[in-house]
C-alpha cells in the first residue's frame, strides 16, 4: 500500500484569497501541478492512500481525484470560515473497500479541521484508523482563541485521548503538516505520544497512543561538516532534510505509527521508504546547499507557473497481510 500526505499550499477557488490563485487560468496550472506531483511520485505505480492539506472546497478536491485515471473513494472536510481550508482523503477503490470519517477536531466551528480519524477498511475484517492533520501555524492572526503554541497543544491532546481509547491491537498510522518539529512539545507525554525509536511504541503496555515518529531519521545529518566544508560551494544535498520552505530546515511534515503497523496488524510500514518527494520542478537548492520545495509562483504574462507547494509531499509504504 502506497500512501502520500501532501500540503499543497492554498488551493483555493479563483481571487478569494491574495494568497491563492486570482484566475481559472492559474488555478487550471496549479492543479496541473498538484496532480502532476500525485501521478509521479511512485513512479508508474498510483498512490493508494492520498491525504492533502489545504484545499478550499470539496469541488477542487473533486477535480484532483478527477484528474487520477482510477477510482478513488473520497472523504473531505471542510472548513467553513473565510479564507480557510479543509482536508482530504482519496483511497483507492481496488484496495480499500470502505472509508469512513470516525471523528474531527477543530478549535471552534468557524476554523479549519486541525485532525480528521478516517477508519479505513481493507477487507471484510481488515482495517486501520488513519488521522489526517494540519496543525496551526507559528503565524498569529486577529481572533485566535488560542495562541498558535496552545492551538497545536489542544490538537494534539485531541488526538492522544483519541489514540488512548484504543486496544493495543489496534492499528493506527498518523500523517500531516503538524507545524511542530518532533521534539517539541505537543510530541510530548501529555499530547501525541511520539517515540523516537520503534521500541517505544513496541513495549509491552503501549496503547496506539504510543506512536513511532518514523520523522527522527530526517532530523540526523548524514554528512559530517569535514565532508561538508571539503565541499565547498559545491555541496547539495542527497535529499531534502526540510519539509518546509522555512529559513531554516525544519521538519512539520510527519509520518507516525503504533506498534501495530510494525508488528503483527493488518498493515506493516516499510521504514525505508518513508521519505519526502522531489524533483527539479518542485524543489530547489539554497545557498547552502540544501534542498527545500519550490513554492507555487504564476506568471501571468508568460501564462504559466512554476514549482507547486511550500511543502514537500510525504511518502510511504506498507506491506498489506
Amino acid at each position: 500500500m502506497r500512501m502520500l500526505f501532501w500540503n499543497v499550499a492554498n488551493l483555493f477557488e479563483p481571487a478569494i484569497v491574495d494568497r491563492g490563485p486570482q484566475s481559472q487560468e492559474e488555478l487550471d496550472g496549479k492543479l496541473g501541478a498538484v496532480s502532476g506531483v500525485l501521478l509521479g511520485a511512485f513512479g508508474e505505480h498510483l498512490p493508494d492512500l492520498i491525504a492533502l492539506a489545504e484545499v478550499q472546497t470539496e469541488a477542487l478536491f473533486e477535480q484532483i481525484r478527477a484528474a487520477l485515471p482510477e477510482t478513488y473513494h473520497m472523504r473531505f472536510e471542510p472548513a467553513y470560515g473565510p479564507g480557510q481550508t479543509g482536508l482530504g482523503i482519496l483511497a483507492r477503490d481496488s484496495v480499500f473497500h470502505q472509508i469512513d470519517v470516525v471523528d474531527t477536531f477543530r478549535p471552534t466551528m468557524m476554523q479549519r479541521p486541525r485532525a480528521m480519524l478516517v477508519d479505513c477498511q481493507l477487507g471484510t475484517s481488515a482495517r486501520f484508523l488513519f488521522a489526517v492533520n494540519h496543525w496551526k501555524s507559528r503565524m498569529i492572526h486577529a481572533g485566535d482563541a488560542f495562541t498558535p503554541n496552545e492551538d497545536r497543544g489542544e490538537s494534539a491532546e485531541w488526538l492522544g485521548e483519541r489514540l488512548a481509547g484504543l486496544e493495543k491491537r489496534d492499528c493506527a498510522v498518523v500523517v500531516g503538516d503538524f507545524n511542530a518539529e518532533p521534539f517539541e512539545p505537543p510530541f510530548g507525554e501529555f499530547g501525541l505520544r511520539s517515540r523516537r525509536h520503534f521500541s517505544g511504541a513496541l513495549w509491552t503496555q503501549a496503547t496506539p497512543a504510543y506512536l513511532y515518529n518514523t520523522a527522527w531519521r530526517s532530523l540526523l545529518e548524514p554528512v559530517t561538516w569535514e565532508d561538508r566544508s571539503a565541499r565547498g560551494n559545491d555541496y547539495r544535498d542527497s535529499r531534502p532534510k526540510t519539509s518546509h520552505d522555512a529559513p531554516s530546515p525544519v521538519i512539520f511534515d510527519q509520518l507516525l505509527v503504533s506498534a501495530a503497523a510494525l508488528r503483527n496488524g493488518p498493515i506493516t510500514l516499510r521504514e525505508q521508504s518513508v521519505r519526502y518527494f522531489w524533483t527539479d520542478e518542485i524543489a530547489e537548492w539554497t545557498g547552502g546547499g540544501y534542498l527545500k520545495p519550490k513554492r507555487w509562483r504564476w506568471n501571468a504574462d508568460e501564462r504559466r507557473g512554476t514549482g507547486a507547494s511550500d511543502h514537500f509531499a510525504l511518502l510511504g509504504e506498507f506491506d498489506v497481510s
